[in-house]
């Protein structure tokens, strides 16, 4: 009876431990909120940590950002225009988790654009670090990053040439961030009359 006793306690406690840590252990949903917390704060460096080395981000399955290097310079441009993600109907299934995306930031309110949303963002993961990212805009989204993608160079080429030339060289940092976003409201107000 002693011994059944025994083999009972064991069996409990190690039961409980695999439970305990299992309802301890970070999910992958919470590990797509903590990234987007570091990225709400601008944190480029925490950001940056939530993926792996040779992580991509596609729109619509074509890729746009390819490594963590790659990842980060982005995140630091996405933090000097004070960008912000709002995550709902995240969804996780198996190695992938499933989130619908609202994203804001100084630039698409330069633009005259008050939010872009995702209608389907897939996070794939290899070892707890973001593999993937495949970004399924919504329709309307679509459309407005088209048109911009096309009318807005063109007209920066067109009426200020030297300044576009030299912002297209520098990228956007956050030294001449307010130089970008002035650009992008002067053509705003004459396009958009």
């Amino acid at each position: 009876m002693l011994k059944l006793a025994a083999k009972s306690v064991v069996a409990f406690c190690l039961v409980y431990s695999l439970l305990l840590n299992t309802s301890c252990a970070p999910s992958l949903r919470s590990r797509i909120k903590a990234m987007q917390e570091a990225v709400n704060r601008g944190d480029v460096d925490a950001s940056a940590s939530f993926y792996a080395e040779d992580a991509r981000f596609l729109i619509n399955g074509k890729p746009r950002i390819e490594g963590r290097e790659a990842i980060r310079k982005s995140n630091e441009q996405e933090a000097a225009l004070n960008m912000h993600i709002t995550s709902t109907d995240c969804r996780q299934s198996g190695n992938a988790v499933t989130c619908k995306v609202k994203m804001t930031n100084d630039w698409l309110r330069a633009a005259g654009v008050s939010a872009t949303y995702y209608e389907n963002v897939r996070y794939t993961f290899e070892n707890d670090l973001i593999k993937e990212i495949d970004a399924r805009p919504a329709q309307e989204t679509e459309k407005l990053m088209q048109e911009f993608q096309r009318d807005f160079p063109t007209w920066a080429s067109e009426k200020r040439p030297q300044e576009w030339a030299q912002l297209r060289e520098e990228g956007i940092t956050t030294e001449n961030v307010g130089r970008w976003l002035a650009l992008v409201r002067q053509w705003r107000e004459e396009t958009k009359k």
